[in-house]
C-alpha cells in the first residue's frame, strides 16, 4: 500500500510532461486524478493560467463499492476526492481526502485493494540571468518554497501497517533545460536526496502516515549561465489514499487519509548565487511570462500574525543560504 509517493510522482510527471508537450511558452497548470480498486481512474480537468489571470482550478470526485453476492463474504466502499488551485505563479492549494472500509474474508486477501485521489500544480517558464558587474559566468538560481499545511490520517487494520493502512503524501519535482530540445537535468535540493544517475528529474517527497502539521521552506537549485535562457519545470502535489496487499490476514480496514494544503504552497523568494555559493546583490532576472521573481517575498495573512516571530528566525536561519550553497555546484 505504501506507494502514494510513486503514483504521486507520477502525476506530477504526467502534469510535467502535459506543460512541456503543450506550452510554446511560459506555462502554468493544474490536474487531479482520482483511481479506484480496479485500477481505473478518472481526471479532473488540465487548466492552464497565466500571471496576473484568474487561478486554475481542476478537481475530481469518485465513490468505489462493491458488495459480494449472498452467501459470500468480502466487499469495500470507498470514497475519494481531491482540488488543486494555481494562482501564477507563485502560490498553489491543494487537498486530498480518501476514506471507507475494506473487508477481508477467509483466509486472506487474495488481490490488492486500495484508492486514491491527488491533485498537482506545475510551472513551466524560461529564465534569462543577465550579467552584472559583480557576476557574468557561472552560478544557480534557488527557488524557495514555503508549504504550509497539515494531515490528518485514523484507520483500523488487519495486519502489520506494511500490509494495510492509510496516508498522505506531499509530492515535489524539478527539472530545467538549458538548451532547447535538449533533454531535461534534475534540479538539486538541500532538502532532498539527490537524483538517481540518469534521471531526467529530481522528485521528492513527504509521506504521512498519522496526524500531523508540516511547515517547511524547500528550496530547489537550478544550474545557470550568464546571460543563457533556462527553462524548469517544476511541480507539487497532494494525494491520499487508503489499501491493502495481497495476504493481507481476515479483518476490516477502516481508514480516513485527509491533507489539507488550502494553507497554500507560496514561492518566497527566487535568489541567484554565484558558483561558490555566494548570493549576487544586484541580480537581475528576466522571465518568458514577464513576472518579477526577485521580487517575491512572503506576505503573512492576518491569522498567520503569531507566525511572525518564527518568520523573522526563519529569515536568519536562512543564513545558511550560503553554507548550503556551498554543495552547490562548486
Amino acid at each position: 500500500m505504501d506507494n502514494l509517493a510513486g503514483k504521486l510522482s507520477a502525476l506530477l510527471l504526467v502534469t510535467s510532461s502535459m506543460l512541456l508537450a503543450s506550452a510554446q511558452a511560459a506555462t502554468f497548470s493544474v490536474s487531479t486524478v482520482a483511481c479506484g480498486p480496479q485500477g481505473n481512474c478518472d481526471y479532473g480537468p488540465f487548466q492552464s493560467t497565466a500571471p496576473g489571470a484568474p487561478p486554475a482550478n481542476s478537481a475530481v470526485a469518485k465513490s468505489y463499492v462493491f458488495v459480494p453476492p449472498p452467501g459470500s463474504g468480502g466487499g469495500y466502499s470507498i470514497g475519494v476526492n481531491s482540488s488543486v488551485a494555481l494562482d501564477a505563479p507563485d502560490t498553489w492549494r491543494v487537498y486530498a481526502q480518501a476514506g471507507g472500509y475494506i473487508n477481508v474474508q477467509e483466509p486472506f486477501a487474495s488481490s490488492a485493494v486500495s484508492a486514491y485521489a491527488g491533485g498537482g500544480a506545475g510551472m513551466l517558464d524560461t529564465f534569462t540571468p543577465q550579467s552584472t558587474p559583480t557576476w557574468n559566468t557561472t552560478g544557480f538560481l534557488r527557488f524557495s518554497w514555503l508549504v504550509e499545511g497539515s494531515a490528518s490520517v485514523t484507520y483500523s487494520a488487519p495486519g502489520t501497517p506494511d500490509q494495510a493502512n492509510a496516508a498522505v503524501t506531499l509530492g515535489f519535482d524539478c527539472s530545467y533545460s538549458s538548451v532547447a530540445g535538449a533533454a531535461s537535468s534534475p534540479c538539486a535540493s538541500p532538502d532532498f536526496a539527490p537524483a538517481p544517475p540518469g534521471a531526467y528529474t529530481l522528485t521528492g517527497s513527504r509521506r504521512f502516515g498519522s496526524s500531523q502539521t508540516f511547515n517547511e521552506v524547500l528550496d530547489f537549485d537550478v544550474f545557470v549561465q550568464a546571460d543563457r535562457p533556462v527553462t524548469v519545470s517544476m511541480g507539487a502535489g497532494l494525494s491520499a489514499g487508503i489499501g491493502l496487499l495481497y495476504g493481507t490476514p481476515v479483518g476490516v480496514l477502516n481508514g480516513l487519509a485527509f491533507g489539507d494544503f488550502l494553507n497554500t504552497g507560496r514561492l518566497v523568494a527566487v535568489t541567484l548565487f554565484d558558483s561558490g555559493g555566494n548570493a549576487v546583490l544586484d541580480a537581475v532576472l528576466r522571465s518568458e511570462s514577464g513576472f518579477d521573481y526577485l521580487a517575491v517575498t512572503a506576505v503573512p495573512e492576518p491569522s498567520a500574525m503569531l507566525l511572525l516571530l518564527a518568520g523573522l528566525v526563519a529569515v536568519a536561519a536562512r543564513q545558511l543560504f550560503v553554507g548550503r550553497a556551498q554543495m552547490r555546484f562548486g
